[in-house]
């Protein structure tokens, strides 16, 4: 990837569960502006209208989003062709290993920066 050169051009999101809710959480690739937008349920129903609401606060600001990077889960892949109908690009990527292999080691090290 090259480095976004606007605010809300490239979108990073993830799923996340907070007791019995989940969300979208979402971090802008420029200014590492963070949002949740939440929702009852994981259904890709209630993930699409999350990551809508998320892109329409952006564009109200007058910010366009470009691409959105997340995750390669299922109920990502099942909404990926209605953003693509949008007009938004979804990368889901896959990390190979487990959480401790990568993010422990990652977060440790950049922890340890402040």
């Amino acid at each position: 990837f090259t480095q976004p050169t606007a605010i809300g051009e490239r979108l990073y999101i993830d799923i996340i569960q907070r007791g019995n809710q989940y969300g979208v959480g979402s971090v802008d690739g420029l200014s590492s502006y963070f949002m949740i937008q939440y929702s009852k349920r994981k259904t890709a129903s209630d993930i699409l209208h999350s990551i809508v609401t998320t892109i329409n606060t952006y564009t109200t600001q007058s910010h366009n989003v470009n691409l959105i990077v997340a995750d390669d889960e299922p109920v990502l892949q099942a909404i990926r062709t209605e953003l693509l109908a949008r007009g938004y690009q979804m990368g889901l990527l896959t990390i190979f290993g487990s959480y401790s292999d990568y993010c422990v080691p990652f977060i440790s090290h950049h922890n340890s920066d402040y």
